[in-house]
């Protein structure tokens, strides 16, 4: 699921940095992904990620309900769970915004300080991914 959150959200931010009248090359592709290695490129990539993560993560268990519920009153159509799956997708990346500004101080101070590691990376993630559950738990009270 990271993976495959991660190839999406680089893929959206870097297809319309490479548009150009004579075509693509590979130079174009590493010239638009290394944007992304500064404070506001990793913010925008880091919050496309995790709402990418969390809709995936979450659709992984909606999906058997939504399954059963097709056909019934909420879910009359296939384009009814189609349309289900674009509003959780958009509430996730809304969502995932409470990381957005966390991902850009995060990868700006870490690289100048001692670089980006496996080991604080990980760490990186526990805490965006405590962040973002705080969110959902907030959300979640509201209602």
């Amino acid at each position: 699921m990271a993976q495959q959150a991660a190839g999406q959200a680089i893929s959206i931010l870097v297809e319309p940095r490479t548009r150009t009248l004579f075509g693509t090359d590979k130079e174009d592709i590493k010239a638009a992904t290394r944007e992304l290695s500064t404070k506001k490129g990793f913010s925008e990539l880091g919050q496309l990620f995790f709402g990418h993560f969390m809709a995936r993560f979450l659709n992984f268990y909606l999906s058997r309900e939504t399954a059963k519920q097709t056909g019934g009153p909420r879910l009359q159509q296939i384009g009814d769970l189609s349309k289900f799956n674009d509003a959780l997708y958009a509430h996730c990346k809304q969502s995932a915004k409470i990381v957005h500004d966390f991902c850009g101080e995060w990868y700006s101070k870490t690289e100048f300080k001692e670089g980006i590691s496996l080991e604080n990376t990980s760490r990186f993630m526990a805490v965006a991914l405590q962040k973002l559950q705080a969110e959902l738990g907030r959300q979640g009270a509201e209602q």
